[in-house]
């Protein structure tokens, strides 16, 4: 059985930090939030997806130092 997760771009930082992430549709409305401890070093999150529409979705990354968004394919 497979399972549906969307992996992260693989994220660096030079310390410990909290990650707030979401995940969007198109509309940006809210399907999914979780709060992630990122560590000093290179960093890849999965999250998992089962239940969702498939579609473009956008996650939210942000923390002490701002905000970005990447663009994800759920199949």
């Amino acid at each position: 059985m497979w399972m549906k997760v969307v992996r992260t771009p693989e994220m660096s930082s030079d310390r410990s930090e909290v990650l707030n992430i979401q995940l969007l549709d198109a509309f940006g409305q809210l399907h999914q939030q979780t709060i992630w401890q990122l560590n000093a070093g290179d960093n890849q999150l999965t999250l998992q997806v089962e239940g969702q529409a498939a579609g473009i979705y956008f996650l939210s990354l942000s923390d002490d130092s701002g905000m970005q968004y990447k663009k994800v394919l759920i199949h």
